[in-house]
Order: C-alpha cells, then sequence, then structure tokens
C-alpha cells in the first residue's frame, strides 16, 4: 500500500543547501540516505498521488553523478513522445510545467496547420489564453516572424511563431508545501495544462506515441 502524502518535509530544503553549487561525488554520496528519505520518498509519494491527473503515471526521475539530478527533483508523466507533465523540486519550491517541447518534421508541420487553422487554432488560442490569465508562461524561444506560408498578421501568428506549445508556472515554496494540501495545490496546477496535453495529442500526436517527432 501507498504512503500517504504528508507534504515536504521542511528539512529538504537543508539537504539541497548543502547541495548547492557544485558539491564533490563524494559530498553527494554523503548525503544520498538524506536526499532518498527527505526528497525522493515524498515526491514519490507525491507522483503516486496525482497519477489520476495525467491518465498515466507519473516517475520520479534517477540520479546521476550530475550535481543537477540531486538539485532538482522531477516526476513527469509522459503522455506521448515529447509530450509531458512535470512537477520540478528544487529550493525554490515547486514548478509545475507541461505540454509539447518541441520537434521538426512532421510534427511541427502538425502544429503549424493546426494552430493556424480556425476551429483547432481558436482552441489553442483559449487555451493560451486561460494559461496566460492564470501566471502560466509559454517557454521556447519565439522565431522573429510566421513560417514561410503563413502571413504576418495572421490571428494567431504569435502561436505560428513557436515551434513548441510548453508552459510552466511556479508554485513557490509556502508553507502549504510541507502539508497534505500539497497534493490538491500541484493537482490543480496541473490541470490546464492537461487541456494544453491534450490538443498536442489530437491535433500533433497523430498515430500516438510513436509518431510525435
Amino acid at each position: 500500500m501507498a504512503e500517504e502524502m504528508t507534504g515536504l518535509p521542511e528539512s529538504a530544503y537543508d539537504v539541497l543547501l548543502k547541495l548547492d553549487g557544485e558539491p564533490s561525488s563524494a559530498v553527494l554520496d554523503a548525503h544520498r540516505t538524506a536526499h532518498d528519505q527527505l526528497i525522493r520518498r515524498p515526491m514519490e509519494q507525491l507522483a503516486a498521488a496525482l497519477d489520476p491527473v495525467a491518465g498515466c503515471g507519473f516517475c520520479v526521475s534517477g540520479r546521476s553523478g550530475q550535481p543537477r539530478s540531486w538539485q532538482r527533483t522531477n516526476a513527469t508523466a509522459w503522455i506521448a513522445r515529447r509530450v509531458r507533465m512535470t512537477v520540478e523540486f528544487d529550493l525554490d519550491g515547486l514548478t509545475v510545467e507541461g505540454g509539447w517541447s518541441g520537434g521538426a518534421g512532421p510534427a511541427l508541420t502538425r502544429y503549424r496547420e493546426a494552430a493556424a487553422a480556425d476551429g483547432s487554432g481558436e482552441e489553442l488560442a483559449e487555451i493560451a489564453a486561460v494559461l496566460d490569465r492564470t501566471g502560466y508562461e509559454f517557454t521556447g524561444r519565439l522565431m522573429t516572424r510566421p513560417p514561410r506560408g503563413y502571413p504576418p498578421d495572421h490571428p494567431r501568428a504569435d502561436l505560428l511563431r513557436r515551434r513548441s506549445a510548453f508552459a510552466q508556472l511556479w508554485l513557490g515554496a509556502g508553507a502549504w508545501v510541507h502539508t497534505p494540501e500539497v497534493v490538491d495545490r500541484v493537482r490543480d496546477a496541473l490541470v490546464p495544462l492537461l487541456e494544453l496535453t491534450s490538443w498536442v495529442v489530437d491535433h500533433v500526436a497523430i498515430g500516438g506515441f510513436a509518431e510525435v517527432d
């Protein structure tokens, strides 16, 4: 039976502070047990509590010899290739992000066609507007102008200038992070991202997991 998520312990920040910067492999190894108990295990509990949100399981990322993999712990639900939702915990607290991280070739062509079309494009524009109004930030570089074949004054030129559809929201490090409330806060923050990932699956990830590229 999975352990109930009661919050990330405040002492997790003490561990992260000791691992800040460029810690040696010896320092990383010395804090392995504390990192397991105070960060990885609570994040695994959070991931288990969030599984129903994406319709697929959230998995906590592994650690390597690189300090960054210790300093930032991610729980990710892969919905399709390059389509995911992620919860990240680090010294700044919790961040949620999700969408399509971008691509080239057929996937990018499908994205542009769907963003330009009246029905699907208007749907994406509304999703983007809701995300923007509620504090989410779209990431990724913008092209200076829409791609060839699309007019500069296209009503969704801003979306056509993107090579991805990915957004994130910093939730912070408030006292709620250390309580069971963290589950509801993170779950609520993931719901708008689910709208974005669903749009991508419907219009870009044609053919399922293997063809989103």
